[in-house]
């Protein structure tokens, strides 16, 4: 199944795995009777989708 949704998208099944990870993460923090849930986020993923952002607008515009 992931890596259909995956191929549906155009995107490795790693980045799935692991905003599904980062959304449990994320669940267990706001469930947990915390004021403010942690926000995590790697700059490495950052870039990774702004140039996939740039890659698709590449591809739109033709």
């Amino acid at each position: 199944m992931l890596a259909k949704l995956a191929s549906k998208h155009g995107m490795h099944q790693t980045m799935i795995a692991q905003w599904k990870q980062q959304a449990i993460e994320g669940m267990r923090g706001t469930f947990s009777g915390k004021t403010v849930a942690e926000l995590w986020v790697n700059p490495t993923d950052v870039e990774k989708l702004h140039a996939k952002i740039g890659e698709r607008l590449v591809e739109w515009d033709f």
